[in-house]
């Protein structure tokens, strides 16, 4: 027999398919592009690593994994009068059964972001307004 004639199969146990395709759906990231104005003064922004979505109903939290277009504390991104900052924010996935859930920056210091009842839609990719 030659290796071309050759067959291969592969034998998953349907308990462990159904596992493993679990978790795949599981691992679904969640986007959060969020907007700030300047304002006619400018302003600027940063983001906390204690930036969660949290469950309103279990109070699970999914963390952040990765920002684009804004910096990290203790840096600042600065917004000029009359602009806007446009970002992302990527979390790990929340539990499939969350309806809706909140945007939260745990920060020892006033002005953390907070945006409450997001609604869960099924792109898990949302839009929100972070401006005061």
């Amino acid at each position: 027999m030659t290796l071309n004639s050759m067959t291969t199969t592969e034998v998953v146990d349907e308990d462990v398919k159904k596992e493993l395709l679990s978790n795949i759906a599981e691992e679904k990231q969640i986007i959060v592009n969020c907007i700030i104005n300047g304002g006619n003064d400018g302003t600027a922004a940063r983001i906390w690593k204690s930036t969660y979505l949290v469950d309103n109903v279990s109070k699970q939290r999914s963390v952040l994994l990765h920002t684009i277009g804004v910096s990290h504390y203790p840096n600042w991104t600065h917004i000029p009068p009359k602009s806007t900052l446009r970002f992302s924010l990527i979390f790990s996935p929340l539990p499939q059964s969350t309806k809706v859930f909140d945007l939260v920056e745990q920060i020892p210091e006033s002005g953390g972001f907070y945006f409450s009842g997001l609604r869960r839609n099924d792109a898990d990719v949302y839009q929100v307004d972070l401006t005061d």
